[in-house]
């Protein structure tokens, strides 16, 4: 089985990915073609210098996905194996068809040339990139501390991130099921979808000595002031109109085979809710009923029920992100290492990607859970936590893109420090080579994930404003002010890699 979110995540790396690695190619066509090299040739060396940045990036953008393969959930793996096969593919025809056509179109690829946007994707050095550039490297230090703190900042809110399966309320108010829910809270049932279902485990004990206490776990949890019903056998005698009429017989019959297993070792109390329990209580909740059961006489209690199955599933996430995480930094890092000849570009790329994954969560707390700028989203104030399954989602796909801009990038940087420049000059032709490039992608990717705000489902709005302001604030602040400022204060230590790994590491090189 797929799940449906599958559908959002192959759409948004098949149109973002896939519109990046094009622009990317046709830039360096473009580029080729002003070198007076013939169509053919100039979409060969397309493939051969942005073709391999593509692929590698490519790769980086798969083994982020492959992140979501590691929760030992079919939900989540789903989504993982639709990502992963979204991004191969899209490589696979970035590197074939996409040349193809553009052999095949040749120098009309510049048509009309009166429509050229030359800040974004010309093909050529502008001058506005250059002294975007110089202005940067001027004062490096300032710039990397000022967006630094920056970015902390907007992230801070994600300390106070809530998990948990939002349902009905994951919807927002035009949906009939939350409509439904909403009309029947005031009737003190809108509980009745998160009941609790209490499991006594009596092992040798005997069943009817174990009575007594089980109906004082009962006569407990039928007062608490938040429970609307708790269903055993004792239900009858505390019902009026059952113990009083005919009928009580055949309920006290029915309840007790509902409540109590054949061979007399289990025992069943169902505890309902007045109201509908929001993801942040659960744990409260588990304690407490854990708790009464303790104090009744029972040590062996197993809980169950929908926000007990939801509580699990938070947490075999939340258990899961630190692997599934870890093995994405560790991959990436061995391969950047591999493709750049350093130990140093790795790290930073690592450090700078974390930094836009951390603003956007905090961005998604803030509006998600705690309501800011809910108004203007249509999205409920209600629901107090982020769906359990978006932190890692947002983080593969997040990461997986805001690597693709950093190798494009870095690519060209590595391509004019080998050719003689220093570092800083090599930052100052890359950007100028690549800024446009990133503008215009990011700009295509701004406009599909705005269109996931729309809708009623809100996780799906919260994975279009994540990926919004990680884009927004990746192809900005951190790709055109942040990354050029840390990679002219480290200076000629990008590169640095000791000797005996250069000899033991496999040489690639990547261009665009």
């Amino acid at each position: 089985p797929v799940t449906s979110f599958a559908q959002s995540i192959v759409t948004i790396l098949g149109l973002g990915a896939g519109i990046d690695y094009a622009l990317l190619l046709v830039n360096r066509f473009r580029e080729e073609l002003a070198n007076g090299r013939d169509p053919r040739q100039a979409a060969s060396n397309t493939v051969r210098t942005a073709g391999r940045a593509v692929a590698f990036s490519g790769l980086t953008v798969a083994i982020a996905m492959g992140a979501l393969l590691i929760p030992d959930l079919l939900f989540i793996r789903s989504i993982g194996v639709a990502g992963v096969l979204a991004v191969l593919m899209t490589v696979l025809v970035s590197i074939s068809a996409v040349p193809a056509l553009l052999a095949i179109i040749g120098e009309r690829v510049n048509s009309p040339r009166k429509l050229q946007f030359k800040l974004t994707s010309s093909g050529a050095k502008n001058p506005f990139w250059h002294n975007w550039a110089e202005a940067v490297m001027r004062r490096p230090l300032i710039y990397a501390a000022l967006i630094s703190a920056f970015l902390l900042a907007v992230a801070s809110p994600a300390l106070q991130m809530k998990l948990g399966y939002t349902g009905a309320f994951g919807l927002t108010t035009n949906v009939e099921s939350r409509r439904g829910l909403e009309l029947i809270r005031p009737l003190e049932l809108g509980g009745s979808l998160d009941t609790f279902e209490v499991v006594l485990d009596l092992g040798t004990q005997d069943f009817r000595q174990a009575r007594a206490a089980w109906r004082k776990l009962d006569a407990t949890l039928a007062g608490w002031s938040d429970v609307r019903l708790v269903i055993s056998p004792f239900l009858v005698s505390r019902s009026d109109a059952l113990s009083s009429s005919g009928n009580g017989i055949t309920a006290l019959t029915s309840l007790s085979e509902r409540s109590i297993s054949k061979d007399r070792r289990y025992l069943r109390l169902s505890v309902i809710p007045k109201d509908a329990v929001p993801p942040p209580a659960i744990p409260g909740w588990l304690t407490r009923l854990r708790l009464a059961a303790s104090d009744a006489g029972f040590t062996t209690v197993l809980l169950g029920g929908a926000p007990v199955g939801s509580q699990e599933f938070t947490d075999a996430l939340v258990g899961s992100m630190p692997l599934a995480i870890g093995t994405v930094f560790l991959a990436t890092f061995v391969l950047m290492a591999i493709a750049f000849r350093s130990l140093v570009i790795p790290l930073k790329s690592i450090l700078m990607n974390t930094l836009t994954v951390g603003a956007s969560y905090g961005v998604i707390t803030l509006i998600f859970q705690n309501g800011f700028l809910a108004g203007l989203l249509n999205v409920p104030t209600d629901i107090g936590a982020i769906d359990s399954s978006l932190p890692l989602l947002m983080f593969a796909v997040t990461f997986g893109l805001s690597m693709d801009y950093e190798i494009f990038l870095l690519s060209r940087v590595q391509e004019a420090h080998m050719s003689g420049m220093n570092t800083v000059d090599s930052v100052k032709a890359a950007l100028e080579r690549t800024a446009g490039v990133i503008t215009s992608a990011a700009v295509i990717m701004l406009i599909i994930f705005a269109a996931f705000v729309q809708g009623d489902v809100v996780a799906n709005k919260t994975i279009g404003v994540g990926l919004f302001v990680a884009v927004l604030l990746d192809a900005t602040l951190v790709r055109l002010i942040l990354v050029p400022a840390v990679l002219a204060l480290a200076g000629e230590w990008n590169w640095w890699m000791p000797s005996f790994l250069k000899r033991a590491l496999p040489k690639i090189s990547l261009e665009h």
